[in-house]
């Protein structure tokens, strides 16, 4: 019997990673320089001969092929340190960068992925393993063993989680003779006509179909609680266009052509990638992957699908996450009119916000708006009315209706995990609903707080402006003075020239504007200012607050709790109905059914969003005054200007310092003061 060897130089071995049918891997880390090392070993116990050379020539192919691949979503060979070749001194050892994170089972393992992942997971999955395939077969190898746990994540320099293909110990070189023979892989991903007959690379397309629909859907496609043997012949008899079976209670099978509904991603995504999932699980190996001109876009195809912009808005009127395909030239208008279709609110009725609470231009561009890394609501849409504790019956899933009919109904293992995990989308769901809800609040308050911050910056510009005005008028007044001193001290033949009466006529005419000015600028002022502390108000409601949503997110909690219960069940006791019944899952329903309705019900949030909807409008209410306030100080301004501009025109024989000009012995000749250019300009 070997003796382990658990440590050599400042190497020690941490854990193991996992085992295969002839192999270990194991983390090794230096204590000094904090590097971590995965070792995959040969390991072959009580084989004959024959197999031991079997395991040994594939074993050599392995580290050969692992050795000369270059791919970021490929894992990374690296050079053995000499000090740990003690190790396997009889075999070659494999040595590669350590995946921190684990890989993609343990993800799809976690109660809160029991139907599929988030549309940003998803997408990258399937871009980075599309591209690891692809370059692959590139180079003229098959993995042949595609499948979740040989896809491994790890965290690159940027905090961006990566994901890599491993494993290649069945992976098969393409000679001249593109078809291979020999039966190896996994039995529930690999493709069909491995158990029977010569393969191509197809036979990877087929394992990423079922990868694809794993993570979407958190099934495996094919009737997933059916031994192989048992589930080929049924899969043999599937339409082109069917792209997942599935067993009822009552053993009958049916045939699908969409995914299911209960997932993550948009719906927009969800018809593309239904499409694709076509070609990718088409029984015919010679035709899958391939279009009606038998030319290979199952790569291409992928490519095109999540290059596309799809836009997530939500509607706070109809609680919906809508989605919608962008490109470069569509329009806001567009995306409205897409939205009216909808859920028929008329596009004269929709306020469209940013999650930063600024509005949406009609005339802009939607593409604008895409965020690639916001992929759950990107616009919320609110009814231009404002907000409110929209209404509408609970959709409650036909299996989770089943749960709460007849709650002491025992069930097959593979059923009852069918209908928990419908159970906990259900959960999932309705959280993701009140979250968005609670989100496209935050964002009208943002809205309103940004629409706030703006009157109060209009209504500093009137200040200023009428400031202004008010030093007009002085420095007008006081020159009019000094005029009117110099008109009686000096004798001027009447020539028809204006003289001081009309210009205390318009003196006057200009002080009484001013004051009315002033009283209406004071009244704007204490209704600002009044709003000002409603606004207070409104923001002190959100830090006190106890959000009902919380109550929920607890039971979303004890839900997956109860999930995570269920898949340790002993898999002997998996085949048959269970003697008690479980009732944990169905108390946690119809608790969240509750709550939930206690959510659109809080008459405390309900009268907190009316006083939100009448601060929007009473701040929206002084605008259009403060605007014309604005606009008439400019008029009684220019009217200044006009006044003394005219007194000029009218007195071309007196020219005084102060009020127009220098005295001049020229008429034409002659330089403004620096005060009156100031006026004038």
């Amino acid at each position: 019997m070997d003796i382990e060897i658990k440590e050599v130089g400042n190497w020690y071995k941490e854990k193991s990673l996992g085992s295969g049918g002839f192999g270990i891997v194991d983390l090794w880390t230096n204590k000094l320089e904090n590097i971590s090392i995965a070792l995959k070993i040969l390991r072959i116990q009580g084989s004959s001969d024959k197999i031991k050379s079997l395991c040994v020539e594939r074993w050599a192919k392995e580290v050969e092929i692992m050795q000369r691949l270059s791919h970021p979503n490929v894992v990374k060979t690296i050079t053995l340190p000499s000090e740990l070749l003690c190790l396997s001194p009889e075999y070659p050892i494999l040595c590669m960068e350590y995946c921190e994170k684990g890989d993609l089972r343990k993800v799809l393992n976690d109660p809160e992925n029991c139907s599929g992942l988030p549309e940003i997971i998803v997408r990258k999955v399937l871009k980075n393993i599309k591209d690891a395939v692809e370059y692959l077969h590139n180079v003229n190898i098959i993995h042949r063993d595609l499948k979740p746990e040989n896809i491994v994540m790890k965290e690159n320099e940027n905090k961006e989680v990566i994901f890599k293909l491993i494993d290649l110990g069945y992976a098969k070189e393409l000679g001249q003779n593109s078809l291979c023979s020999s039966f190896v892989g996994t039995l529930q991903y690999v493709a069909p006509e491995l158990f029977t007959q010569n393969y191509t690379s197809s036979v990877d397309y087929w394992s990423l179909g079922l990868v694809c629909h794993e993570i979407i859907t958190g099934t495996r496609p094919f009737l997933p609680n059916m031994a192989p043997y048992s589930w080929m012949p049924l899969v043999q008899k599937k339409e082109p266009d069917d792209i997942c079976i599935y067993q009822n209670e009552d053993e009958s099978i049916e045939y699908c052509k969409n995914l299911t509904t209960e997932n993550h991603i948009s719906q927009t995504l969800r018809c593309e990638l239904e499409d694709w999932l076509k070609l990718a699980l088409e029984w015919n190996g010679k035709r899958r992957g391939r279009d009606n001109k038998n030319h290979l876009i199952i790569f291409s195809q992928l490519d095109f699908i999540l290059a596309k912009k799809i836009m997530t808005v939500f509607s706070s009127v109809t609680l919906e996450i809508l989605s919608y395909e962008v490109d470069a030239s569509t329009a806001v208008s567009t995306l409205k009119e897409w939205i009216k279709r909808d859920i028929r609110i008329p596009v004269a009725e929709q306020l469209l916000l940013l999650p930063t609470g600024e509005k949406v231009p009609h005339d802009s561009l939607a593409s604008k708006f895409w965020d690639q890394s916001n992929q759950v609501v990107m616009i919320y849409m609110f009814h231009s009315n404002g907000l409110e504790l929209p209404y509408y019956e609970v959709k409650i899933p036909p299996l989770v209706h089943d749960m709460i009919d007849s709650p002491r109904t025992p069930h097959k293992y593979y059923f009852l995990r069918k209908m928990w995990a419908s159970a906990v989308f259900f959960i999932q769901r309705e959280v993701s609903i009140c979250q968005a809800f609670m989100e496209a609040y935050a964002v009208k308050l943002l809205s309103v707080i940004l629409s706030n911050q703006q009157l109060i910056s209009l209504e500093q510009s009137v200040n200023n402006e009428l400031q202004q005005l008010m030093a007009y008028m002085k420095f007008f007044s006081e020159s009019l003075d000094y005029d009117v001193k110099c008109w009686e001290s000096v004798e001027v033949q009447n020539q028809g020239v204006s003289g001081p009466e009309d210009w205390r006529k318009e003196e006057e005419q200009c002080k009484k504007e001013l004051l009315q000015l002033k009283q209406i600028g004071e009244r704007l002022g204490y209704k600002i200012a009044t709003v000002g502390s409603k606004l207070s108000k409104i923001q002190a409601f959100t830090d006190s607050f106890q959000n009902p949503l919380d109550r929920l997110k607890k039971l979303q909690e004890m839900a997956y709790t109860v999930f995570k219960n269920l898949q340790r069940r002993p898999k002997e006791l998996r085949n048959s109905k269970a003697e008690s019944v479980d009732l944990s899952m169905v108390k946690i329903i119809n608790k969240s059914i509750i709550e939930r309705d206690a959510f659109y019900n809080d008459q405390v949030l309900s009268n907190h969003l009316e006083e939100v909807k009448r601060f929007t409008e009473e701040n929206l209410s002084i605008f259009s005054p403060l605007h014309t306030l604005k606009q008439h100080i400019n008029r009684v301004k220019c009217q200044l200007r006009k006044s003394q501009l005219i007194y000029i025109g009218k007195s071309p024989m007196i020219y005084w310092n102060t009020f127009f000009f220098f005295p001049c012995p020229t008429m034409f000749g002659i330089q403004l003061d620096r005060s009156i250019r100031f006026i004038i300009t």
